[in-house]
């Protein structure tokens, strides 16, 4: 983990940014807030409520709007860009995934949909 009294590299952008998206698609909210500073300000994808997210209320927020619409969503990431010695920009894209139980092969499913994003 990033030592937050040390400056942030490009490497440990990269590693920040794939715990926050690895933390997501394993469902695990608690990792994805102990990835962000507790003021992060979030332009995650269009999906679910307004934009952006502020905070981890925020970002509370957002994860309840997608568990109660009962879509789930796969991300992959992109692209990181360090900003600055203390945040990054993260681009990715968001696969919607089949709805649990949903035993059809994909080709039957049809195509996901692929969301562009910003977190």
């Amino acid at each position: 983990m990033q030592d937050p009294s040390e400056p942030l590299r490009p490497a440990g952008a990269v590693r920040l940014a794939e715990r926050y998206v690895g933390a997501c698609n394993d469902r695990d909210l608690d990792v994805m807030l102990a990835v962000q500073d507790e003021n992060v300000v979030s332009y995650s994808a269009r999906l679910f409520g307004r934009r952006p997210h502020r905070g981890h209320a925020g970002v509370r927020e957002w994860w309840e709007a997608m568990v109660a619409s009962g879509r789930w969503y796969e991300g992959v990431v992109s692209w990181v860009r360090l900003l600055a010695s203390d945040r990054f920009a993260l681009l990715g894209e968001i696969m919607r995934k089949a709805a649990a139980g949903d035993a059809r092969p994909a080709h039957e499913r049809g195509r996901p949909d692929v969301v562009p994003c910003l977190a």
